[in-house]
């Protein structure tokens, strides 16, 4: 299993903060593969291009 941190842009300018756990592939009964993958929205999120400290003080205290 692997797990990766995903980060999105919002529209409101914010990263929003997920987990992404790839579980392997599948094979298909016509042959194909399929990828098998979960996500989970951590509710978290980052001012993309923070203005002030206490925006950068609020990103850093959101990721640690």
């Amino acid at each position: 299993m692997k797990i990766t941190l995903r980060e999105r842009l919002l529209p409101s300018g914010k990263i929003n903060l997920s987990i992404e756990y790839y579980k392997g592939t599948i094979l298909q009964p016509d042959g194909k593969r399929k990828t098998v993958r979960d996500y989970e929205n951590l509710k978290l999120f980052l001012h993309s291009e923070p203005k002030n400290p206490s925006e950068r003080k609020e990103n850093k205290e959101t990721i640690h």
